[in-house]
């Protein structure tokens, strides 16, 4: 038998409705960081009108913080089981696709579907390859930095099951056959385009 999950919303099946409870209990411990006071007059709990708005509040004061948990707790708690605000807002998944080095043997891979946490350590490595391997200089300040990048990468865990490719000599030598097969060579590089 369906029931309202509030007096707002529409008929929502009981399984939804049990979910939303969830979350929110597991997020009510944020909400005890906040004067009470300052939430009741934010509008929480839900169905209440709240008096303080984004547009009646100071940016950055304890009023706007917490009308920004009370929008943010609602909105998580109506979110069905490994649903995303992303996915909510009508967000399809973000299909992130990077290349990476993998040690034994050495080898270009191209990963998908990577998740933000790991396209962002994927293009740390490359910031690296980059800074460390792909500048000019003297030969013993490269001898040096060849050192410190071995170093370096060595000590990361796997990706994915592979080892990051750490050998300086096996980096330049795959990025020089990419590029002179004609293959596209990627490297990060800081900034936006």
């Amino acid at each position: 038998m369906p029931r309202l999950s509030d007096p707002h919303d529409q008929l929502v099946p009981e399984e939804a409705v049990g979910s939303a409870a969830v979350a929110a209990e597991q997020l009510g411990s944020v909400l005890d960081t906040i004067d009470p006071a300052l939430l009741a007059r934010a509008g929480y709990p839900r169905g209440r009108p709240g008096r303080l708005t984004r547009r009646n509040t100071a940016s950055g004061s304890p009023e706007r913080r917490a009308v920004y948990r009370v929008e943010y707790v609602w909105r998580r708690a109506d979110l069905g089981g490994g649903e995303t605000v992303r996915s909510r807002l009508g967000h399809g998944p973000a299909d992130r696709s990077m290349p990476a080095l993998a040690d034994h043997p050495p080898r270009w891979l191209d990963f998908t579907g990577l998740t933000r946490a790991e396209a962002r350590r994927l293009a740390r490595y490359w910031s690296v390859v980059e800074f460390y391997l792909l500048r000019e200089g003297s030969v013993i300040e490269i001898a040096d930095r060849d050192r410190e990048f071995r170093r370096r990468i060595s000590r990361w865990a796997p990706f994915r099951g592979h080892r990051l490719l750490a050998d300086p000599a096996a980096i330049r030598v795959l990025l020089e056959r990419r590029r002179a097969s004609g293959q596209p060579v990627f490297y990060y590089t800081r900034g936006r385009s």
